[in-house]
């Protein structure tokens, strides 16, 4: 699996009545890009209504190590550098990871990113951290990882 971005525009009225382009970006968690595509324009489908006109601009892999979802309003792009410990050659190696994080303000989203890498076995610490244009992620929820929910009669052979 892999995340990819999604540029749209769509046209929409605004306050004064008057048409305007807007630009927006998302997160699709996709097996490649044609799957990307599908997924995203699936979901584009249930947010807009039938008659408003969307395109997908453009599609582009992200390199994304975690996720921290929380049901907040914005998204907070984070480059992390962990210190990993290379065992053949003895040394320690610094790795450049990149994460997304759902936060209200940048003080909730550092302190949200800190509590989870207090957690990671190698020291990690955030070099950077700013806000996206990131509307909305989508994490995949295919038949890929969904685990496969009983049938009434294997529930009723199990309770045997």
């Amino acid at each position: 699996m892999r995340w990819y971005n999604v540029k749209i525009t769509y046209k929409k009225n605004n306050d004064a009545g008057k048409w305007e382009t807007v630009k927006e970006e998302y997160l699709v968690d996709a097996v490649s890009f044609t799957d990307c595509e599908t997924r995203f324009t699936s979901k584009a489908e249930e947010m807009f209504a039938d008659n408003q006109r969307w395109s997908i601009e453009n599609i582009n892999p992200v390199k994304v190590m975690d996720m921290f979802v929380f049901s907040d309003d914005y998204w907070y792009k984070a480059k992390v550098e962990s210190t990993l410990y290379d065992e053949k050659s003895g040394k320690e190696k610094k790795q450049t990871l990149f994460m997304y994080v759902n936060a209200p303000d940048f003080d909730t989203a550092l302190a949200r990113l800190n509590e989870n890498l207090k957690t990671w076995i190698s020291p990690s610490e955030v070099q950077g951290l700013v806000i996206t244009n990131i509307i909305d992620v989508f994490p995949y929820q295919g038949k890929l990882f969904a685990p496969k929910e009983p049938s009434e009669t294997e529930l009723a052979t199990e309770s045997r």
